[in-house]
């Protein structure tokens, strides 16, 4: 007959004891590992997050430059064409600038009242523009006024860039 030894005081046979301690040494190992796998994931979860806004404001920055240089560039060809009254030119230049432009979605070009000259806009914009911004909004010291608006239930940036003409003695 075989007795199993037991541990004085527990009444268990010392294998079981052993196994037990086993079992404990294991589940505190899986345990330092889950906390720190758990804690890994948090932090790269938090760095994902930070980036990802900052790559947002990176391509917010981008837009708003590329819409500000386009609307500028614009302006200051447009500016001959506006003092002809070359309707077909000036629907040539809004349809070339869209087509051109990565990201603008409409080209529209005003004369002093508000009345649109020409303009090129994405289909899916159909016929819904942005509404003209009045002259009273404008900072005539400035040659250009962005501001977002919402058009055909999409938010976009609207940049108003200012023809101006000048003489040759200026």
């Amino acid at each position: 007959m075989q007795t199993e030894e037991t541990t004085p005081g527990l009444g268990r046979p010392a294998s079981a004891i052993d196994a037990r301690a086993r079992a404990l040494r294991l589940g505190l190992t899986v345990k330092i590992v889950g906390i720190s796998g758990i804690s890994i994931a948090l932090v790269a979860l938090i760095l994902a997050l930070s980036f990802g806004r900052e790559v947002e404001k990176l391509l917010q920055e981008e837009l708003t430059t590329r819409g500000r240089m386009a609307a500028l560039a614009l302006a200051n060809t447009s500016a001959n064409l506006v003092f002809e009254l070359d309707l077909s030119g000036l629907q040539s230049l809004a349809a070339a600038t869209l087509a051109d432009v990565p990201g603008a979605a409409y080209v529209v070009l005003r004369d002093d009242r508000g009345e649109a000259l020409a303009d090129a806009a994405e289909e899916s914009l159909g016929r819904e523009r942005a509404p003209a911004t009045p002259v009273a909004d404008l900072d005539l010291g400035s040659r250009f006024l962005q501001r977002s608006v919402t058009v055909a239930d999409r938010e976009m940036l609207h940049v108003v860039a200012l023809i101006t003409f000048k003489g040759r003695s200026e």
